[in-house]
């Protein structure tokens, strides 16, 4: 869906700042529609959806929230023991 070189703009826009590098995260949503090419991309797919009366904004909230539990599923963490 998104490009190698969407992800090479999109890390030159979080490193502007090397003091502050990945605060695009804190930026408000229409911040990061206009500074990351990536995140401009994925609201313009998603509202393109809503237009086309494929999704609600409800289901599309649902799908990200459930991809991103999926996500976080699937992803391999190190666990920690304490033997105390």
């Amino acid at each position: 869906m998104f490009s190698a070189a969407g992800s090479n703009e999109r890390s030159e826009v979080m490193s502007e700042d090397p003091e502050n590098y990945g605060s695009v995260n804190r930026l408000s949503p229409e911040e990061r529609y206009a500074r990351d090419p990536e995140f401009n991309r994925l609201v313009d797919t998603l509202e393109m959806q809503i237009h086309q009366a494929q999704f609600t904004g409800t289901e599309l909230r649902e799908a990200a929230v459930l991809a991103a539990i999926k996500y976080e599923m699937k992803t391999v963490r190190p666990q920690r023991f304490f033997i105390g």
